[in-house]
């Protein structure tokens, strides 16, 4: 018998304000079905999903945080939007109270680009099957 094995991974709301320790939590979604456990094949696929159901409004994007991204000026990332737009935000990535190595994490923005959202995707480990 040959065993699949699909890892899986959980989202979470990053807080908005820091706690006194300077570590942004994470908090669970109010909608339950984006507190379910899925497989890192729908994880592009459900972060669409959860960026539009967020801001209730096609056109919202996200994007995911790798060190692909530039660091601007004073703390800021910037997020490449098109050939010559971007947004900058605040750079929390090393505040946020997750595992690097086990966790993704995704910026969501509004189809205006007024406002965005830290997301993580934590590891919730390995599942195997036949």
């Amino acid at each position: 018998m040959l065993l699949h094995s699909t890892e899986t991974y959980r989202f979470y709301n990053v807080a908005e304000e820091p706690d006194e320790n300077g570590r942004y939590g994470l908090e669970s979604f109010a909608d339950t079905a984006y507190n379910e456990v899925i497989g890192k094949t729908k994880l592009d696929k459900s972060i669409g999903q959860l960026a539009d159901a967020r801001f209730g409004q096609n056109g919202s994007r996200y994007f995911e945080i790798t060190d692909d991204v530039e660091t601007g000026e004073q703390g800021k990332l910037c997020l490449d939007l098109d050939d010559n737009d971007w947004l900058e935000v605040n750079d929390i990535v090393d505040k946020i109270d997750v595992a690097p190595e086990e966790s993704r994490l995704y910026v969501l923005v509004n189809a205006s680009r007024t406002e965005y959202r830290w997301v993580a995707a934590v590891s919730e480990g390995v599942v195997y099957s036949d």
